[in-house]
Parts: C-alpha cells; structure tokens; sequence
C-alpha cells in the first residue's frame, strides 16, 4: 500500500505528540502500567472503528434507498480523523512505553 505520509513523518507527530504527553503524564510505573495504557488505547479505536463501520453502512443504505449521503460521508471522515488522532496517542504511548523498558 502506498501512502502519501512517510514513516518519518509518522515517527515526528509521534515525537510531538510524546513531548505533550510527557508534561502531563508522568513516566509508567510498571511494565503492567504500560501495559494498561496500550490496551485502553486500542480500545478506544476498536469502539471509533465499530462506529465507523456502522456508519459506512448507512452510507451504504442511502446510496441503495436514493437518500442523500453528504452528511454520513461527512461523519466517517469525522470518525476517520479521531481514529488517527487516537492511532496517533496510542503510538505515542508505545514510545513512552518503550522508553520506560530502556
């Protein structure tokens, strides 16, 4: 898959991102914390995935039924944004998390 956004890129927002995080959240305490920490992370996106999904759905039924879809595209690409933001989170806390391990 080709993307138009580098692993570079990705890796400086990550960077950003844990600098942010870094002022408000202290350094784990434990390897179970940092643990906790990727699990809340990921489900936070599975619940932003389900909701997109289901909205994608109903894109879906108002193409089929004629019914106007602007809105429902609208609101996956809403979702779509939240899920990078919290993918985003989430890759930061692994770099927390691994800075903690070394």
């Amino acid at each position: 898959m080709n993307f138009s956004v580098t692993t570079q890129e990705v890796q400086k927002l990550l960077d950003e991102n844990l600098a942010i995080i870094n002022l408000v959240e202290p350094q784990f305490n434990s390897l179970r914390e940092g643990y906790t920490f990727l699990i809340d992370g990921m489900e936070e996106i599975d619940e932003t995935t389900d909701l997109l999904k289901e909205r994608t759905k109903e894109v879906w039924k108002s193409i089929k039924y004629g019914f106007n879809t602007k809105d429902k595209v609208k609101d996956c690409k809403d979702y779509t944004i939240c899920l990078i933001k919290e993918a985003l989170r989430l890759g930061s806390m692994c770099d927390k998390f691994l800075n903690y391990m070394s």
